[in-house]
């Protein structure tokens, strides 16, 4: 059971913080916002970055090696070697009859004076490899270059080059945004404290002369600081999830999902890091009170 002592000390930082809220007026709402819009776009940076790294391991397992053979080179004796290495899912034979067939019918007119000018077929016998991990085609490659009966390997990285272009442009771009509108939040907080506590100087200075402790002083203040950053990370979280659902619901009209983001995505570390913003801006405000006295 609590001692009524402490109960009356909670009741007293309740109130004084209480106060403060109210002296703060308009501009406790303005340090919400930023704050809130500040986790909010570090969330969707960080899920856009989630569901790239998703889509790159997707597209990398998705799209297949293709190993052409040497004429003399025994297909299906190929196909059971490569089958047998490590990530490797599928290994189909495309016949080199199968494979000139389909590139008739792509040419469609054309078709017969490719026939005509080329005469024999020219193809060779392939491979199509499907590897379950991005991570497995270098090892794959290199592993099928090492074939004597391999005459060359085709897969295409540029495709997945131009992906982590792009993932890397994005995270350059979320760390910038992120760190500047974490100093705006931190201001803002830090300017809006600042007001509070020059509303709350005769009070403050009352309850000095009455040999009130520091930590009496400037709790409800701290206290006030915390309650941006709950209140925000609250706003922030609600947004975030509502827009997952928006644009889930927008990718089933593609037949498409998201990943499963919440795997990756830590609302603990989410919700430190937004009070510990608000914190940061209310304590340089404390210390700058503090060193005028």
């Amino acid at each position: 059971m609590i001692p009524r002592a402490q109960w009356y000390k909670l009741l007293y930082l309740a109130q004084e913080t209480g106060r403060a809220y109210r002296q703060g007026g308009w501009m406790n709402g303005a340090a919400i916002l930023t704050l809130t819009l500040m986790l909010f776009l570090l969330g969707l940076g960080y899920l856009a970055r989630w569901e790239l790294e998703y889509l790159l391991q997707s597209i990398g397992s998705a799209l297949d090696i293709t190993a052409y053979l040497k004429p003399e080179a025994d297909a299906q004796l190929v196909q059971s070697q490569v089958s047998l290495w490590s990530g490797v899912q599928a290994v189909t034979i495309v016949p080199k009859e199968l494979a000139w067939q389909q590139m008739l019918n792509d040419l469609g007119q054309l078709a017969s004076e490719t026939n005509a000018l080329l005469g024999e077929n020219p193809l060779l016998d392939s491979l199509k490899i499907s590897v379950g991990d991005s991570q497995f085609v270098p090892q794959v490659i290199e592993q099928l270059n090492h074939l004597e009966t391999v005459d060359s390997v085709w897969y295409p990285y540029g495709l997945l080059q131009q992906l982590q272009t792009l993932q890397q442009s994005l995270q350059t771009l979320t760390t910038f945004a992120i760190t500047l509108l974490a100093t705006i939040a931190i201001v803002v907080t830090y300017t809006t404290i600042r007001l509070v506590n020059l509303a709350r100087a005769p009070a403050i200075e009352i309850m000095r002369l009455v040999g009130a402790s520091p930590r009496w002083i400037y709790a409800p203040v701290l206290c006030q600081g915390l309650g941006f950053g709950v209140a925000a990370v609250l706003l922030s979280s609600t947004l975030i999830a509502l827009s997952s659902v928006g644009i889930g619901q927008l990718l089933q009209k593609w037949d498409l999902s998201l990943a499963p983001l919440s795997l990756g995505f830590s609302p603990l570390l989410f919700a430190l890091f937004g009070i510990g913003v608000a914190t940061m801006g209310t304590w340089f405000s404390l210390l700058e009170m503090r060193g005028q006295q």
